[in-house]
């Protein structure tokens, strides 16, 4: 007799459970303009970088971005001799860490990178990983970021990369908006 009142009561309970509206999942959708500054490793002089992400993080743990930046007019020195403008759009997977109004944040992906200059253009593949913190009070906030960035190429295989010899780190620094 006693096996059939739980097992009665345990019905009820799942019953009742099922019949409780889910919570909504919220995802956050961030929009960030931003400048920075971009430079090899060894660089003395820095080039100027305009930028803008668009993407969704999930409960704040886990996302997926879009970020497209343009350093243009680079100098003539270091990491970008030669090259008059470089372009970059890549998709990138975030994990973040929601601690309140301060989010630090892992980022990387894949994407396209192109380097200009005035008698040649390059166009390939590349990487970028790096992170930041993301802050706000309400809908609006700051966004700082730090990326290495490496472009690769492909060689007589579909799965042969190489890396080139393309290599900078950008920071920058955004308004971000949440909505």
């Amino acid at each position: 007799m006693r096996c059939r009142t739980l097992f009665s009561a345990g019905t009820v309970v799942l019953l009742a459970w099922t019949l409780v509206p889910a919570a909504p999942v919220h995802a956050d959708t961030i929009f960030t303009p931003y400048v920075g500054r971009a430079a090899g490793s060894d660089d003395q002089v820095k080039a100027e970088t305009l930028g803008i992400s668009v993407g969704a993080m999930a409960g704040g743990v886990i996302g997926f971005e879009t970020d497209y930046a343009r350093i243009a007019d680079a100098p003539d020195t270091g990491v970008f001799a030669g090259q008059g403008r470089v372009t970059t759009l890549f998709g990138n997977l975030l994990l973040g860490l929601p601690l309140g109004p301060g989010r630090p944040y892992v980022a990387g992906g894949v994407g396209w990178l192109r380097a200009e200059s005035p008698d040649q253009q390059t166009d390939g593949v590349a990487f970028n990983a790096g992170g930041g913190v993301m802050g706000f009070m309400g809908a609006i906030g700051a966004r700082f970021d730090v990326r290495y960035v490496r472009g690769l190429s492909t060689g007589s295989g579909l799965r042969d990369f190489k890396l080139t010899e393309l290599q900078f780190w950008k920071t920058s620094v955004g308004l971000a908006i949440r909505f």
